[in-house]
């Protein structure tokens, strides 16, 4: 069985909404292909998915399909010992979890968009953290120069995927 590759388009999220889940609403792509409406009320509850043509036996196939194809989410030492005991050998993977996971993604994306369109931003060797220098005060290309003769990994000038890696690892909880 074959891996779902499951994307999220036209997100419009609602930040003031978001209350003890994420308030979105998207369209979701399966394979390439439109699949279904999704959205959340941010009141804690699932994510509803609707699909766009057929019937919820189609939303019940992909979720079997995730069961087969993505591993269990496993608690960690830091989750409440209730969730550790009620979880001990994994939670199964489902499509409401995806969609989660992909919310969290664009927001994290979108939060870096911002600080990279007024700030540099790198990462020192030897050094914890992330850095951040105002634009307006620096010429990118001497700025660029400065960090590389520094030897520091500048993520404005990093192949997104890899920025979104060391922003995610460093900043996101």
């Amino acid at each position: 069985m074959k891996k779902p590759v499951i994307e999220l388009k036209a997100i419009k999220y609602c930040t003031f909404a978001s209350e003890e889940t994420h308030c979105f609403e998207a369209t979701m792509y399966v394979d390439g292909k439109r699949f279904a409406y999704v959205n959340n009320a941010g009141h804690g509850g699932s994510t509803c998915i609707s699909p766009i043509k057929g019937h919820y036996s189609q939303v019940e196939e992909l979720n079997e399909r995730i069961k087969e194809t993505h591993p269990r989410i496993f608690p960690i030492e830091t989750d409440p010992p209730i969730i550790q005991a009620a979880f001990p050998e994994g939670m199964v993977m489902s499509l409401n979890c995806i969609c989660n996971d992909l919310i969290e993604a664009y927001l994290i994306e979108k939060r870096l968009k911002a600080l990279l369109r007024n700030h540099f931003v790198a990462q020192k060797p030897g050094e914890e953290g992330l850095f951040q220098w105002k634009k307006s005060k620096y010429p990118e290309e001497k700025f660029k120069s400065f960090a590389e003769r520094k030897g520091w990994d500048v993520l404005n000038f990093m192949p997104r995927p890899k920025a979104m890696d060391i922003y995610t690892e460093l900043c996101v909880d």
